[in-house]
């Protein structure tokens, strides 16, 4: 863990979330298993990544011929869209469609990279921190560069702390963590369904 660092609420609650699972080095962050405390499913498809979520249940969607690593920053990406929002953005106008996506990229630097879990960067330059992360959260270096930047932000003297607004996103994890307790092994109903819809458009593009 990095000293005089402060991290945010949003941290707080992710660092809560993961030791529910028991969470405690780098290489234990499966995304199938965060998914899961999630109540979502993953699909890997031809598509473009993507998350869908509603009363019954939360898919996210990734492309199978991505690289792990890629796949891996998508998976956080598309998290905080449930993790963050309501509503669709088929819905919105393009400014607020932007909003979430800067927010949904934050939520993705902090979630695959958690603060509890950075190593101190003893006696290392800027490259080779970010190069450590990249290895040991397994992300791209690029995806890497930006947490990095982000941490340095916050460690920055002229950095003002603001409190984010995580009523929602608390009370998502809440129901989140009933949800995986009690949830029975195997895809939901509503992975169920997409996955048929899916098959059905796959088999009619084919045509």
């Amino acid at each position: 863990m990095l000293p005089y660092y402060k991290p945010t609420d949003t941290e707080y609650l992710i660092c809560d979330l993961y030791q529910t699972l028991d969470i405690n080095h780098p290489h234990e962050m499966d995304i199938e298993l965060i998914a899961a405390l999630w109540g979502a499913d993953i699909i890997y498809y031809k598509g473009k990544p993507k998350a869908h979520w509603d009363e019954y249940g939360s898919v996210i969607f990734l492309n199978q011929f991505d690289s792990s690593l890629k796949q891996r920053a998508d998976f956080f990406h598309e998290l905080g869209h449930i993790a963050r929002h309501e509503g669709h953005q088929d819905d919105l106008p393009d400014l607020y469609v932007e909003l979430q996506e800067l927010q949904s990229w934050h939520f993705a630097l902090i979630s695959a990279i958690p603060y509890y879990l950075l190593p101190t960067p003893l006696e290392m330059t800027w490259s080779e921190y970010v190069g450590l992360l990249a290895e040991e959260f397994r992300v791209p270096v690029e995806f890497a560069a930006e947490r990095v930047d982000q941490i340095s932000s916050r460690l920055d003297e002229e950095y003002h702390y603001y409190r984010e607004d995580t009523d929602l996103m608390r009370s998502k994890i809440e129901s989140a963590v009933l949800m995986f307790r009690s949830r029975p092994p195997g895809p939901s109903q509503e992975t169920t369904r997409l996955l048929t819809q899916l098959k059905y458009q796959t088999r009619g593009t084919a045509k």
